[in-house]
């Protein structure tokens, strides 16, 4: 039964980014009715808040200029996979594949890092780590690496992190910006938008 939930919310999710969002805008009130009633029938209950309607776009179309002097204000995560890197309360980046942060040209932690022993006398604590390292350090420099969507974020202080999509099929991150925008990686470094 969770597979035929979990597959009819990527079908929601997913089919209207196959075109441009112009093409879905006559038929967006009948759709959002009938998807509504679905979702309220549910045996969730009707927990999923809102509709929404990505559309594919071209990489040259994400502008993360506005992260430069930015600081990051804290790290969550949010079990089993889930990592928010926030600038504030609506505005982060959530990440759903590798991270890593480097320090002096070397790698001083991942998300795969948390709760592991590595003979230490306690588990790393990756969100205490994380927060420590990143948290009120300025923002340098932001990239996104064309047709894999990796993205690199640079601080003043000769640190960087960098998120690494790992897979064809499943979401890698999403980037909830401060003017509304949303974006994010779908498998295989496809990205979409989307606005409030």
């Amino acid at each position: 039964m969770m597979k035929l939930v979990t597959i009819t919310i990527v079908i929601i999710c997913l089919l209207p980014c196959q075109s441009n969002l112009k093409d879905h805008q006559d038929n967006r009130n009948e759709a959002d009715k009938r998807i509504a009633r679905k979702i309220n029938d549910s045996p969730q209950g009707g927990k999923m808040q809102k509709i929404i309607y990505p559309y594919r776009i071209e990489y040259k179309e994400v502008d993360l200029n506005w992260m430069i002097g930015k600081k990051v204000s804290k790290m969550v995560f949010n079990e089993p996979s889930r990592w928010n890197v926030y600038f504030n309360d609506k505005v982060y980046i959530c990440i759903e594949c590798l991270w890593r942060i480097i320090k002096n040209n070397r790698v001083v932690l991942t998300g795969f890092d948390h709760g592991q022993q590595f003979g230490l006398p306690a588990p790393v604590d990756a969100i205490a780590k994380a927060s420590e390292l990143l948290s009120d350090k300025k923002i340098s420099s932001v990239q996104i690496k064309e047709m894999t969507a990796d993205i690199t974020i640079d601080f003043f202080s000769e640190l960087r992190l960098e998120v690494i999509p790992l897979s064809g099929g499943y979401e890698s991150w999403q980037i909830y910006a401060p003017n509304g925008v949303s974006y994010y990686a779908q498998g295989g470094g496809q990205l979409c938008k989307w606005q409030d």
